[in-house]
């Protein structure tokens, strides 16, 4: 079940700061880079963010989030799913979710460059790569639109 979050909530950007963390780990461990800035945000910066933030949900326990920016097109800012249930089509589901919501928007979406399972499953819903560039600690991305 994919429900709205209300990350405002101390206990529920606890969760997602949690998932993000594991996450986040692996995806540095992908790039292989020791500095990774998604894993610098704190729970702060989840509650009162402006993003929003839709969960993957089983038995009321957070598999899955994605966080967007949504604006005159909606931006992925994040898209995480707890590594105990990669390859599970969690992230797919989530993808699906925000495409059905938000079906007149265009969709942009930043991920590494060698992040090989994120850019595969961004390529396979059609996104088009619109640009390649270098972000903080020479970290090699890529940005897609669809």
């Amino acid at each position: 079940m994919i429900v709205r979050l209300e990350h405002s909530d101390q206990l529920v950007a606890e969760s997602i700061y949690n998932i993000f963390q594991l996450s986040y780990k692996v995806e540095a461990e992908i790039l292989g880079v020791s500095q990774f800035p998604p894993l610098n945000r704190q729970i702060p910066d989840f509650m009162k963010s402006e993003n929003l933030f839709y969960a993957y949900k089983i038995k009321n326990k957070i598999l899955g989030v994605v966080e967007l920016e949504n604006k005159d097109s909606v931006h992925i800012q994040s898209l995480v799913v707890d590594p105990m249930f990669f390859r599970k089509g969690i992230a797919r589901q989530l993808i699906d979710f925000v495409l059905d919501i938000y079906k007149n928007k265009t969709f942009t979406v930043e991920t590494g460059l060698n992040n090989y399972p994120a850019v595969s499953l961004y390529k396979s819903y059609g996104f088009k790569e619109v640009e390649k560039y270098i972000a903080e600690f020479n970290i090699i991305k890529i940005r897609f639109k669809l």
